[in-house]
């Protein structure tokens, strides 16, 4: 049903725990789905399926952005000093 509307159903799971677990929890998870579309794109390449393979690096880079934007401040910089 979710896909038949134009959703993910990864990403509506995801995204309806973001709001009630551990926000580093949530950037792992998005970590590891990048890693699981990552390894879908090389078998994409191996098969010369250039285009299914674009697709899923798309999806690596948006899971990693989406990672990197739940992260915790104080945890992407450790040594505290803001970076301009």
């Amino acid at each position: 049903m979710v896909e038949s509307m134009g959703l993910d159903l990864v990403d509506v799971i995801v995204n309806a725990l973001s709001g009630s677990v551990d926000p580093s929890l949530t950037s792992e998870t998005r970590v590891v789905l990048a890693e699981r579309y990552l390894e879908e794109a090389r078998e994409y390449i191996a098969k010369g399926g250039a285009i299914q393979a674009s697709e899923k690096m798309y999806r690596v880079v948006e899971e990693c952005i989406k990672a990197l934007a739940e992260t915790p401040r104080h945890t992407r910089n450790p040594g505290g000093k803001e970076k301009r």
